[in-house]
């Protein structure tokens, strides 16, 4: 009797001798999964340990963030050196500007009394 999809035919029963060896094939093929699994899980560790290290400081990060930090505190420095030479250029413009309004002021004041003196006045 032919197997078909009606539920009343049963289906055909696999060869004498073949369970054995369909549950040998899927127990090695399991095995080889797990074994592939556990060395990615190995790398994956490795990887983590080498990122990280063992105590979160001795890996890459760790030496990352001492580089960063030294490269930040390098900028602050120069900020805070750009920020005192602004100062100091705020300083100097000004001083600028305020002799420059005295010899204006001055110069229009003897301007006025030369031209006093040459109309006779």
């Amino acid at each position: 009797m032919p197997h078909d999809d009606d539920y009343r035919t049963p289906p055909p029963l696999p060869p004498v001798g073949g369970a054995g060896d369909v549950m040998e094939h899927r127990l090695t093929s399991m095995e080889m999964k797990f074994s592939e699994l556990r060395s990615i899980a190995n790398k994956n560790r490795d990887l983590l340990l080498e990122t990280v290290g063992s105590s979160g400081a001795d890996g890459k990060l760790g030496t990352l963030d001492e580089r960063m930090t030294e490269k930040l505190n390098i900028i602050q420095k120069e900020v805070e050196d750009l920020t005192a030479m602004f100062e100091e250029q705020k300083k100097f413009i000004s001083k600028i500007v305020m002799a420059m309004l005295v010899t204006s002021g001055l110069g229009a004041g003897g301007a006025q009394v030369v031209m006093k003196l040459i109309s006779g006045g």
